[in-house]
């Protein structure tokens, strides 16, 4: 029985020691990843206006993205910048690339679910919190007290990307257009409200039957109805 119990307890031991080396080989792969230059080119292209700086900015927020995937594993994940989803598009259409990128950096296949296919207007508020809290803690920003925005939330307006998401940390904002980011809360169902006229937030999850689940719906307001903000 001793024997029993010790074999177990050697088989966690190196399962989890495995998690550990798997999980620190994928952060390695994405904090060293070059997306395909074919890809930002395609970018470049639909947005000639931008600079190359410009367009490896977008590409960081992308990986910026792609790490909350891997910390997030199988949540859903809203994506905040049209922009930035605009380059995503075109790293999928590369599928090959692509498929090999998810396993080597994520473990598993992301798959995009557009906002309309959701089901739960709540799971989106939810997706969309976690992905603020995240991207904020990625530059060093406290989630409930933003002195700026993390680069996922601001690039749209910093480009003015038509039909993009704006965000702002001023309390006065009333445009409809306008995200305010020290309401979050309720920020992350307006936009998901907005997606029918503006292309939408979508919200992605992992492959294996959870990402429908997880994701969020396009309906518009503040369900929770918090005026002067919402708990995290």
């Amino acid at each position: 029985m001793i024997e029993y119990i010790a074999a177990a307890v050697g088989i966690g031991f190196s399962y989890g020691a495995y998690r550990l080396w798997k999980t620190a080989k994928e952060k390695q792969f994405l904090a060293l990843y070059q997306f395909p230059e074919h890809v930002q080119k395609k970018v470049s292209e639909k947005y000639p206006e931008l600079s190359r700086s410009d367009i490896n900015t977008i590409f960081s927020a992308l990986r910026d993205y792609f790490i909350i995937h891997q910390q997030e594993k199988k949540k859903g994940i809203a994506m905040p910048s049209k922009i930035v989803d605009d380059a995503w598009h075109e790293f999928i259409l590369s599928t090959r690339e692509y498929e090999s990128f998810c396993q080597k950096g994520l473990g598993r296949f992301i798959h995009h679910i557009p906002s309309e296919a959701m089901h739960s207007e709540n799971s989106a508020q939810e997706s969309l919190k976690r992905v603020w809290r995240y991207a904020c803690r990625q530059q060093n920003i406290d989630p409930k007290k933003p002195d700026r925005l993390p680069p996922l939330f601001a690039l749209d307006a910093r480009f003015n990307v038509k039909n993009g998401f704006t965000y702002t940390l001023n309390k006065s904002a009333f445009d409809e257009r306008i995200f305010n980011a020290r309401h979050i809360q309720c920020m992350a169902a307006a936009a998901a409200g907005t997606s029918a006229a503006s292309g939408g937030a979508a919200i992605f999850g992992a492959s294996g039957g959870d990402s429908a689940g997880d994701g969020g719906g396009d309906g518009g307001g503040c369900s929770s109805g918090c005026g002067g903000g919402c708990s995290s």
